[in-house]
């Protein structure tokens, strides 16, 4: 659940990343679509140091343990 609530703002990273390739002046049609691919990388990444750190039993207290 939380791998697809991160990846849902995929499209807001998007729009972050292409401005930036703008500014290092690559080539528009590829840029474009290496970052289409790449812009749930940071969001997914994110989400994986959540679920995988103690911050999630500090975010979820009430979530039950399963040993």
């Amino acid at each position: 659940m939380v791998r697809s609530w991160a990846l849902t703002p995929a499209s807001v990273t998007l729009r972050l990343l292409r401005p930036l390739a703008e500014v290092a002046d690559l080539p528009p049609l590829p840029a474009c679509g290496a970052i289409s691919v790449r812009c749930w990388v940071p969001n997914l990444l994110i989400a994986e140091i959540f679920l995988r750190t103690e911050v999630r039993d500090i975010a979820m207290p009430f979530r039950k343990q399963i040993s």
